[in-house]
Order: C-alpha cells, then sequence, then structure tokens
C-alpha cells in the first residue's frame, strides 16, 4: 500500500493535532475509510528533483556483478503500521516511559512474521491508539528529559519549538517541516501552562500517521531504472525497527542528519554497531519464535499457551514447559553470540537443560544445579528440531502429530509453499487409538486421492519424528509396536531417505535448499514483507553472501540491511 492510499483523516500532522484537541473527533478518523485504495489522503508529496535515471544506480551493479543477475528489481512493499512491540519500544526509547499495549488489537501475521499491512484500521484500532497516548503523555511530561531545559511555567514559544524539534525528530523518525513545527506548536499554546502544552502535543504526536505508521518516500531526485533510495532518515527508521523493534538512537540520527546511510558499507557499520546492543538480541528471538511459530500462529498454540491432555500427559507442567523454552532460548542465544553455522542449528548434541527438563530427555542434570550446559544423546537428539519445545508445539494434545509436523520443515524451515486442504476433505486428524502406531492412523492420507496430492509431500517428512511424542518424550515404542520414524524428503533436487529425525536434522544441515530458506525468512523480518519475483537478484545476492561468511546466523541480518533490498524501493504505478 502506499501513502496516497492512507484514510484522509490521518493524512497530515493535523490528525495528530485534532485528537490531542478533542476526543470526540477521533470516531470519524480511520474506520470511515480503513486501509483501502479508494481512500486517498494527502501526505506531502516525496521531494521533486531532475527526472530519474533509466539506468540502475552504480551499487546495485556491483550487486549484479557479484551474481551475474542481468534483470534486477525490487519488489514493490506495502506500507505498515507499527506492531506493539515497535509501538511499546519506541515510547520507551523516546520518553523513557513504558506503554502499555495489552489492549492493542493482535497484530497481523505476514507469513510466519507479525507486520500490519494488510488489514483495516478499525474504531477499535483508533480508540487504543488515543487512550495510549493519553495515558503515556501524562507520564512523559514528568519524565526526566523530556522538557527542554528553558521550560517554565509559562508557555514560552521558542521553548515550544525548541521542545516540539526535538521530540519531532525523534517520534517522527525525521526533522519536522516548517509547517508541521508550526501548528505543532499553535498546539502547544493552547495548554494551561508549558507541561501541559507539552502534553497535548505528545498526545498529538503519537497519534499522527507519521508515528504510527512506516512512511517511505525515497529520495525521487536520486531514482534510476524505476529504483528509488531511501533517505538516510527513513534508513535510519528501517534499521532500528528491524534490529531493535525500536525508534533510531542519537548515533542513528546522527548520521542521518549527515546523510551517511547511503552506502552498503555506512548502513552495514550501523548494523554491525547496533547487533551488539542487547536491544539486538531481544528482537533475533522475536525473529526465531516468530519464524518458527513457537509464539503461536492461526493454526499453532505457542509454547507459553500451550495446552496437553492432562490424562495422556500429566507430566507437562508449567514448570516444564517454562523449561523447555528456557532450553530453545539459551541454545538460540548462544548460538547467536557466537556467530555459530546455521548448520550447528540442526546438528548440535550440546544444549541447555535444569534437572526437570534433564529428567524429561533422560539424561544427567547440570552439575552446577541450576539451568546449565547439558550434553544430548546424539542417537536420539539433534539440535533445535527435536528440542522439546519444537516437538511440543508441533505435536497434538495428546499424541505425536505428523502432519503438523512435516508442515512446519516444508514450510518454516524450506520455505516452500504448500496448498490449503480442498473443501471437501475432512482435515481432522485421526482419533488417537494407544492400540495403534500413529503413523498407521494417518496412512489414509495417501490412500484417499482428494488427500494425497499434499501429504504425499508432508507425511514423508513429519513421520520422521515419531520417535517424539506430543511433549518430546524419545520413545521406541508406540501402539504397542516399534516406532518407524523413517521418511523421505526432496532437498536442492534431489530425494533422499532418512532414518529419523537425527540423520533428517543432518540433511538440512547440509542443504543449499534450508540455507536459502533461513536467509529469505532475515529478509522477510528485515523489509517487513514477502518477496515478489522481483527480489530473485536481490535474494541471490543476500543467499551468496551469506555462503561467504560461513553461514553464519548472526551476519545475515547485516546482509539484508546492506542489501539493495532494504536501502531502495520501488516506484509504484502511477505514483
Amino acid at each position: 500500500m502506499r501513502e496516497r492510499d492512507l484514510p484522509g483523516a490521518l493524512t497530515d500532522t493535523g490528525y495528530g493535532v485534532r485528537m490531542a484537541r478533542s476526543r470526540t473527533r477521533i470516531w470519524y478518523a480511520l474506520a470511515a475509510c480503513g486501509i483501502a485504495t479508494s481512500c486517498v489522503g494527502t501526505i506531502d508529496d516525496p521531494p521533486g528533483g531532475a527526472p530519474p535515471s533509466s539506468a540502475l544506480p552504480p551499487d546495485i551493479a556491483d550487486e549484479i556483478e557479484r551474481t551475474g543477475c542481468t534483470d534486477f528489481d525490487i519488489g514493490e512493499g506495502p506500507m505498515r503500521r507499527l506492531t506493539a512491540t515497535e509501538y511499546a519500544n519506541s515510547v520507551q526509547a523516546i520518553f523513557g516511559v513504558d506503554a502499555d499495549v495489552s489492549f492493542f488489537a493482535a497484530d497481523e501475521h505476514v507469513g510466519p512474521f507479525r507486520f500490519n499491512t494488510e488489514g483495516a484500521v478499525t474504531n477499535a484500532h483508533v480508540g487504543q491508539y488515543m487512550d495510549a497516548a493519553e495515558a503515556i503523555a501524562a507520564s512523559a511530561v514528568s519524565a526526566p528529559g523530556v522538557l527542554p531545559d528553558c521550560a517554565t511555567g509559562s508557555a514560552d514559544a521558542a521553548c515550544a519549538r525548541e521542545l516540539v524539534e526535538r521530540l519531532g525528530l525523534r517520534v517522527f523518525r525525521r526533522p519536522l517541516s516548517a509547517g508541521e513545527v508550526d501548528e505543532l506548536a499553535a498546539l502547544h499554546a493552547t495548554g494551561s501552562g508549558f507541561a501541559d502544552g507539552a502534553r497535548l502535543v505528545v498526545q498529538a504526536m503519537l497519534q499522527s500517521p507519521h508515528f504510527l505508521y512506516v512512511l517511505e518516500h525515497g529520495d525521487a531526485a536520486a531514482a534510476s531504472g524505476g529504483l528509488v533510495p531511501l533517505t538516510s532518515y527513513e534508513i535510519a527508521a528501517r534499521l532500528a525497527l528491524f534490529l531493535w523493534a525500536s525508534a533510531p538512537d542519537d548515533e542513528l540520527l546522527a548520521a542521518a542528519a549527515a546523510d551517511e546511510l547511503r552506502e552498503p558499507e555506512q548502513v552495514g557499520a550501523q548494523a554491525r554497531r547496533m547487533i551488539d546492543d542487547p536491544r539486538a538480541m531481544q528482537q533475533a528471538m522475536r525473529f526465531y519464535f516468530e519464524w518458527l511459530g513457537l509464539d503461536g500462529t492461526d493454526s499453532v498454540t505457542g509454547i507459553d499457551d500451550l495446552v496437553k491432555d492432562a490424562e495422556a500427559y500429566p507430566e507437562f507442567t508449567d514448570t516444564l514447559r517454562a523449561s523447555m523454552k528456557n532450553e530453545t532460548v539459551t541454545f538460540l542465544r548462544d548460538l547467536h553470540e557466537r556467530h555459530g553455522a546455521l548448520g550447528e542449528m540442526f546438528t548440535a548434541t550440546a544444549s541447555f537443560a535444569d534437572a526437570e527438563l534433564a529428567r524429561h530427555y533422560g539424561i544427567a542434570a547440570p552439575a552446577s544445579g541450576g539451568f546449565g550446559p547439558v550434553e544430548l544423546d546424539p542417537g536420539e537428539r539433534s539440535g533445535l528440531l527435536t528440542q522439546a519445545t519444537v516437538m511440543s508445539v508441533y505435536g497434538s494434545a495428546s499424541q505425536s502429530s505428523p502432519v503438523h509436523r512435516g508442515v512446519f520443515v516444508l514450510e518454516r524451515v524450506l520455505c516452500r509453499a504448500l496448498p490449503p486442504p480442498p473443501p471437501s476433505v475432512n482435515a481432522q486428524p485421526p482419533e488417537p487409538d494407544p492400540n495403534v502406531p500413529r503413523r498407521a492412523q494417518f496412512e489414509q492420507h495417501r490412500a484417499d486421492p482428494a488427500c494425497a496430492s499434499c501429504h504425499s509431500l508432508i507425511d514423508p517428512v513429519g513421520f520422521g519424528f515419531e520417535a517424539y511424542d506430543g511433549i518430546g518424550r524419545f520413545r521406541t515404542v508406540d501402539g504397542g509396536e516399534p516406532v518407524d520414524d523413517t521418511g523421505e524428503i526432496t532437498l536442492d533436487g534431489t530425494p533422499h531417505a532418512f532414518d529419523g529425525a537425527v540423520e533428517l536434522s543432518g540433511l538440512l544441515a547440509g542443504s543449499d535448499d534450508a540455507r536459502s530458506c533461513f536467509a529469505l525468512q532475515w529478509f522477510r523480518y528485515g523489509v517487513a514483507r514477502l518477496e515478489s519475483p522481483a527480489d530473485a537478484c536481490g535474494l541471490e545476492a543476500i543467499a551468496r553472501g551469506f555462503a561467504e561468511s560461513g553461514y553464519d546466523v548472526r551476519e545475515v541480518a547485516v546482509l539484508v540491511a546492506k542489501s539493495a533490498l532494504f536501502r531502495y524501493r520501488r516506484t509504484p504505478e502511477g505514483e
């Protein structure tokens, strides 16, 4: 979606100003129009300049040279609203106060990730933003460092403009125009003192589309070949949202003011600096849990909310669930901090546990007595895919689930699109039967012609995890018979037979399909959209850089940030 598609009431700073002045006017704002192409607004036009060149920019030509691609392009990206996490983190970074976003409507899922790009904005959204802005503004004006040193009890005009310009830069992620400063300074003057005027200004800013949306015009004067380079301020905003889910810090804003976020190496240097910040690790964990679906999706319950049948799995307690999650978080954090290779994610037998999880795995507890390093049985466990968290999330309430586990590998680990089941097909899994192996109960999928087209792909992968029950315990017997966890999978164009999840994980560790998918998932996360055919050359460049790094799981985010796909936007038709 383009900026011109914003609802009319959200198209200028005046929207937030009006909302700060009157609660009663907010209800016509967003929901009257929704986010639809028929709703045309008047966001400031992109900066003008010389007619764009038809030649591709030099830095993109460099990517073409590295990949041999001759038809470089960039897919058109939708405009998006901040997620609840980005909203709360930005407020904390700017004002130093906590924002309660627990009452915000759930963020949308775009592929595996949470980005608000598709759904219409409703009256409920508008009311939530209004309520949050009022509460935050009331706290922010008394927080240290928010009001300028020149602030007094009276509404001093020059000091008010200083406040507006300083906060506006942080909230809107760019300098304000003279008109925006005038309008917000005029709003400040309506307050009953400097602090009250500042409260109104903060309310207005937090309800403005320039805060709530990620608005990107780019530098039209430097456009080439239909591609527009983002400005340094827009790159700063993208980096902060990508790597921190927050607002740009002072160093990013200083680099933007000096226009030093144009070249790939400039962007890469900032990305590496930011990745060393603790906020980047928190964001990396969000990436992993959203990518893997461990925080929940429309069809899968996340680990925090997972409920198992108490009769089938009385051992599944809240403390065991917490230990499972702690293992996965600690395992991924350790891999990320060490610049580990992607292959380790699938093959490592070293992990982390406490006494309860060690008992669940049938291994010795850490010598430290708390949560610490452990060595898993290499015949039973191999990396992330065999961890109890993954097996529990992708197991059913009382049994294993070959379908969920197979879909998980194909869609999330290999980025393969699977069609939904035909409307006439009963998608309910067979009822558990303790006397029949789970695998045998699912054989009907491939016997039924209506099911066979998909399940001939899904089930042979999912059956590889049959040695793990619904809470990830290793087992050798199911339904009174030895577990059959043999399977088949096609990787890099070649079919492979495997015997169990340990062998499957080893195949994935050496697969270019899995490596490319991992890089693709980071691209999706970095640009907040799904890929299109136009992105093929840029994605190949990222994948090649990932290979050159030794498949460093931490370096791939830098490669995404340096990519032309991150630093440019395509000019939509008619713009």
